[in-house]
């Protein structure tokens, strides 16, 4: 493969019924992509609510049939875009900050930036929405590798 002076970047993507009961599978999905880099456990799980978050608000607000997430690293961050073709909004309403406890909702968009190092939100008015969540990987970090479940035998 010729890469013309450009890392090339590998992608992973899942496109699912917009339905709650798929979220497992995205939630998944995110928790075995962010175990693959060198990030800490902590900004795993972080990591992968935020995906499970964005995905849930797509699922329960979009009106779309479909959502699509994709997930890659690029330049030292791990990143995952979820994409519906749904009814949209005006990202301009949204609040940073977690609204008074005895409102009911409204903590989606401040949980994720809380969780993740970037958040970027582009959403049009019935075209749909698309929310971009990056997570930096520190370097110097370990790569993590997968465990095995298998037992080494050894001579004695």
């Amino acid at each position: 493969m010729q890469t013309l002076g450009k890392a090339t970047k590998s992608k992973i993507r899942l496109t699912i019924p917009a339905k709650a009961n798929y979220l497992a599978s995205i939630r998944q999905l995110a928790l075995d992509v962010a175990r693959s880099t060198r990030l800490g456990e902590d900004e795993i799980l972080d990591f992968s609510l935020a995906v499970t978050e964005a995905s849930s608000n797509a699922i329960r607000h979009s009106k779309s049939d479909l959502i699509t997430t994709v997930f890659y690293v690029e330049d030292g961050c791990l990143t995952c875009k979820v994409v519906d073709k749904g009814c949209g909004f005006e990202p301009s309403v949204t609040k940073s900050a977690f609204p008074p406890s005895s409102k009911q909702g409204g903590r989606g968009i401040p949980l994720m930036n809380n969780l993740v190092d970037a958040i970027k939100i582009k959403s049009q008015c019935g075209y749909g929405t698309e929310v971009v969540l990056v997570k930096s990987i520190k370097k110097g970090s370990r790569v993590r590798r997968p465990r095995s479940r298998e037992k080494k035998l050894t001579r004695d």
